[in-house]
C-alpha cells in the first residue's frame, strides 16, 4: 500500500499556555503521525515539550532570532501510532503558538529525511529532498513573522501539493512523490517580507527503506 495522506488536524493561532493539538481522524497503528509546531515569543527563552512518543527530526529545533530579538522556532516531530487515545498537547509557558498534525499511512517508521532552509523574503524556499522510495508523502512546512492568509500550494508538480493548513504562521501542505527522485526548492508566497523557515519532510513509503536511508535518519527499524 503506498503511503497517502489519512488525515490532518490544526490549532488556531492564539496565545495560550500549553498547546492541545486534537488527533487526526482515524488513527490506526502503524500509521505515522508528524507533528509541526510553531512557537512566537519574546526574549526569555520558553522551552517546549513534545508529545510523550514524539521524536524530532534531524535538523530542528529551528529557532529565528531576528533583530527585534522575537523568536520564531519550529518543530517538527515524528512519531509512529500504537494504542493511540485522545489528543496531543506540547507542554510550554505563555506564548503564542500554532501546530498541526499530519496523519500519514502506509508509512515507513523510519525517521523521516527533512530539510530546512531560512531566509527575510516573501517567497519562502523549501530546500529540495530526494527520498529513495516510491510513492512518498512529501510534506511541505512553513512559518513567517508576517503570516500565510491567500497562499496557494508550492507549483511545478513532484509532488502536487495539497493545502492542509493556511494558518496566521504556519502554512501546511504534503503530495505523493512517484517515482522517488529529488523534488526541487518549494516555495510559497507570504504576506510580506520578514523572516521565515520552511521545510521539506520526506516520510517514506513503506516498502524497502535502503541502508543509505537508515544511515542518514538514524531510523533503524527492526
Amino acid at each position: 500500500m503506498a503511503a497517502a495522506v489519512r488525515s490532518t488536524s490544526a490549532t488556531t493561532y492564539a496565545s495560550r499556555t500549553n498547546t492541545t493539538i486534537t488527533a487526526p481522524a482515524g488513527i490506526e497503528d502503524g500509521d505515522v503521525l508528524i507533528l509541526v509546531f510553531e512557537l512566537f515569543y519574546a526574549l526569555t527563552d520558553i522551552p517546549s515539550t513534545l508529545p510523550s512518543g514524539f521524536d524530532l527530526l534531524t535538523g530542528f529545533p529551528s529557532d529565528i532570532n531576528p533583530a527585534s530579538n522575537d523568536h520564531l522556532v519550529m518543530k517538527i516531530a515524528r512519531k509512529v501510532a500504537s494504542g493511540e487515545s485522545g489528543d496531543y498537547t506540547v507542554t510550554h509557558a505563555s506564548a503564542t503558538t500554532q501546530g498541526s498534525i499530519v496523519c500519514i499511512s502506509g508509512a515507513s517508521a523510519a525517521l523521516p529525511l527533512a530539510t530546512i532552509n531560512t531566509g527575510t523574503t516573501s517567497t519562502v524556499t523549501a530546500t529540495s529532498i530526494t527520498p529513495v522510495a516510491d510513492n512518498s508523502v512529501v510534506i511541505y512546512a512553513a512559518a513567517h513573522y508576517d503570516g500565510f492568509s491567500t497562499t496557494t500550494p508550492p507549483a511545478g508538480g513532484d509532488p502536487t501539493f495539497t493545502e492542509y493548513l493556511d494558518g496566521v504562521i504556519q502554512y501546511v501542505a504534503a503530495g505523493v512523490l512517484s517515482p522517488a527522485g529529488a523534488t526541487g526548492d518549494k516555495s510559497v508566497t507570504a504576506d510580506g517580507a520578514e523572516d521565515w523557515h520552511a521545510s521539506l519532510v520526506a516520510v517514506e513509503d513503506s516498502g524497502i527503506v535502503t541502508y543509505a536511508h537508515l544511515i542518514t535518519t538514524g531510523g533503524w527499524v527492526f
